[in-house]
């Protein structure tokens, strides 16, 4: 479950968004070098307002993801893709983080 608290203001009983994530983790297990291989995180807001997701970062140049632009109004669910890319790294597991 993910929530931001930057995002408080006033008193905590603000309705907020909230991620909750069905797994925060995802091993790719063996991969040929130079294969592209993808997973979905899937969430849902769990929280009580809107959810806007304005930026995703990896924490390395090898992993792109891609989320989704609208609005994820509360109760509805959507995914976090993210693409890894094994160009060059001959040898390196992967495993995606959240």
């Amino acid at each position: 479950m993910v929530k931001n608290p930057n995002t408080l203001e006033g008193n905590d009983t603000q309705k907020l968004p909230e991620l909750t994530f069905e797994t925060l983790d995802h091993d790719f297990a063996k991969i040929t070098e130079g294969e592209k291989v993808e997973y979905d995180f899937k969430f849902t807001n769990t929280g009580e307002a809107p959810l806007i997701i304005s930026e995703v970062k990896a924490s390395c140049g090898c992993t792109t993801p891609f989320w989704p632009k609208g609005v994820i109004k509360p109760g509805s669910s959507d995914v976090i893709k993210v693409v890894y890319n094994s160009t060059g790294r001959p040898g390196q597991l992967a495993r995606a983080l959240w």
